[in-house]
């Protein structure tokens, strides 16, 4: 016979068991449907009743108590914590299983090994807990490939439509007029000496004591930005479309390489490499001839990159709400085959449990049948010597 912790715990981890053992009663599957695809809480269930129904369970199954096993009553809470949380629910209603269990296993065993760490790093503990616990309290969105990719191409094009507009104000205002030129390039001298200053004070002290923060290329950059300001100055004043192509093709490849290159990763002499530099001097020449500082050709990429990003900002959210909807049809398929195999499971364990006990009435009567026979041989072998 099994235990009744055995068979409690076995009743949990059955398809939809949090909801069997917990007695409450599981939302239908058209109230779960409709919940995944509205995204609206309409298979909210009795908060209190199942607080009241968990503290009785728990209990009866407490470690500390006379017949208490420390899995159930650890698997009972977890049964609690997915049905009173919406995120957590809405998933095991399609599955029928908790797949996020393991999950909060390593996490746990994780907050272990914090707290037996040592004081000094009680602050990065308690950060990598808080970071569990947003990860958990929030939506498959924030988490989700789409937004991050959706994210990134954001912050992508917005920063290339702000450095589209400064180069087209560059190209297109600065470039005509002489002080405004001389002050571009004073501020491009004065940034070349102070990124000059830190790759000098890097080399003069030890260098464990201080990361190197500034290579050649960073305090060279400028200086090459301002002759690009003076040539798109005598192209404008002289009429020399060279001059002016030249110094347009400079500044927009060395904002290229400036916006691709990282500002923690200074692990070569110069970065980025040399091919990745002449394929933006390819595609800064191009671009050059096509704008040749023409101030609406510039306003006119500006739109077209901001349309973009408005286009992501509308699309990626409906494209994820598809895939989701998409991948909980799977995953519903998958909780309904789950859920079949578990009752065939079931019928195959009461059948067999049927035949053992038949097996076992049959063994008990034949046993049975033998003595009776052994009995009655014996009484008729001593009813044959009393006739003798």
């Amino acid at each position: 016979m099994p235990s009744p912790s055995s068979s409690s715990l076995h009743e949990l981890l059955k398809p939809d068991g949090y909801y069997s053992y917990l007695k409450i009663p599981k939302p239908p599957t058209s109230t779960i449907k409709s919940t995944f695809a509205t995204g609206s809480n309409e298979s909210n269930i009795d908060a209190d009743q199942v607080e009241k129904n968990y503290r009785k369970l728990s209990l009866k199954h407490h470690p500390d108590k006379p017949g208490g096993d420390a899995e159930t009553f650890r698997l009972l809470s977890r049964a609690k914590t997915v049905l009173l949380n919406d995120k957590l629910r809405k998933e095991y209603n399609v599955l029928g299983l908790d797949l996020e269990e393991e999950e909060d296993q390593h996490d746990n065993q994780d907050e272990q090994m914090d707290d037996d760490s040592s004081d000094g790093s009680e602050t990065h503990s308690n950060s990598d807990k808080n970071g569990r616990e947003k990860k958990h309290s929030s939506g498959n969105s924030s988490d989700s490939v789409i937004g991050r990719m959706a994210s990134g191409a954001l912050a992508g094009l917005l920063q290339t439509a702000i450095r589209t507009a400064l180069m087209g104000f560059i190209s297109t205002i600065l470039s005509r007029y002489k002080y405004l030129v001389a002050i571009g390039i004073c501020f491009m001298i004065h940034t070349s000496y102070k990124l000059f200053s830190l790759y000098r004070s890097y080399y003069k002290s030890p260098k464990q004591q201080q990361p190197q923060l500034v290579t050649k290329s960073d305090f060279i950059s400028p200086l090459l930005i301002g002759l690009g300001f003076y040539l798109m100055y005598i192209g404008r004043i002289n009429e020399k479309r060279t001059f002016f192509f030249f110094g347009e093709c400079i500044v927009m490849t060395l904002f290229m390489v400036n916006s691709i290159t990282p500002a923690d990763s200074i692990s070569t002499f110069w970065r980025p490499s040399a091919a990745i530099i002449t394929a933006l001097a390819i595609l800064s020449g191009l671009i050059s001839l096509y704008v040749r500082g023409n101030f609406w050709k510039y306003t006119t990429i500006v739109l077209i990159i901001l349309g973009l990003s408005i286009l992501i900002a509308l699309v990626c959210p409906m494209m994820e709400m598809i895939l989701e909807e998409i991948m909980m049809q799977k995953i519903r398929k998958v909780g309904e085959k789950v859920r079949q195999y578990s009752l065939i499971v079931e019928e195959e364990v009461n059948q067999n449990k049927i035949l053992i006990a038949e097996l076992q009435s049959k063994i008990q009567n034949s046993v049975v049948d033998s003595n009776q026979k052994r009995k009655n041989e014996s009484n008729f072998h001593d009813s044959n010597m009393d006739i003798d």
